[in-house]
């Protein structure tokens, strides 16, 4: 995504987003099952959605409970490993007391899907995300769509969810013109701020979502570490981040 480097970037990247969608992927592995493919180890899927030519109605207010309210969310539990929870995962390391972090079960926002493979959990996932982006396209007098609507998909820590999409056949969606994938936890304004926790070697940011939602006020909102909740709360996170005033950008 574009450095945001002051208020006058932030206020010229909310102006070229008017209009687009925004739509968050979330994914969680279980820990036991040793793989060097991601794919077999999926989980669960998350994709929260939102499109900001809604959120211009809302700045000037600073209303982010109706963006809230208006976030549409998803969540898929795949069959293969919905035993594993937090007393039941057989991973070695929990003996020691590394608890398990993933909560299959702790979707906050209507019901899971089920979905019987990994693979079937992702291509149900693909599906949805390309029909986000014609779902409020702009039509011409005869009812087609005359111009799609731009879609930014949006990641914390990217890796595995795109080493998950190719393996799982989805590639031909980063080719898709119409589609940016933004990772951001490697955003400028995020690892300037968290800056002394970039990884030595890669310099990498390793601030967490829970990092970026707190320092927005937003910590109570949503339960993390469940797919569907964590891709809610990256849109929630970004669309506050976007409404920020002049004042609170600088103290943030």
């Amino acid at each position: 995504p574009p450095a945001v480097c002051c208020y006058s970037d932030l206020v010229a990247l909310r102006d070229r987003l008017q209009g687009t969608i925004v739509v968050a992927i979330d994914l969680e592995n279980v820990d036991h099952f040793n793989s060097t493919s991601a794919l077999p180890k999926l989980s669960e899927v998350g994709m929260a959605s939102y499109d900001l030519a809604y959120l211009w109605g809302w700045v000037h207010e600073g209303n982010i409970q109706e963006v809230a309210h208006a976030i549409q969310a998803t969540h898929w539990i795949v069959d293969e490993w919905n035993w594993v929870t937090g007393p039941t995962c057989p991973a070695f390391w929990h003996r020691n007391g590394k608890p398990h972090a993933a909560k299959p079960y702790d979707f906050q926002f209507w019901s899971s899907r089920r979905a019987e493979t990994p693979l079937k959990a992702m291509q149900e996932a693909g599906d949805l995300l390309v029909r986000k982006q014609t779902e409020n396209a702009i039509l011409d007098a005869w009812g087609d769509v005359e111009r799609e609507q731009e879609v930014i998909v949006l990641f914390w820590a990217a890796n595995l969810e795109t080493q998950t999409m190719q393996e799982a056949q989805l590639g031909d969606l980063f080719a898709n013109p119409h589609f940016q994938y933004w990772d951001l936890q490697q955003w400028w304004p995020i690892m300037n701020r968290w800056r002394k926790v970039l990884d030595p070697v890669e310099r990498k940011s390793q601030a967490s979502c829970w990092d970026f939602l707190h320092s927005l006020g937003l910590w109570n909102t949503v339960e993390l570490h469940n797919a569907g909740n964590d891709a809610y709360a990256e849109v929630l996170g970004f669309c506050r981040f976007l409404m920020q005033t002049e004042e609170e950008f600088d103290t943030w």
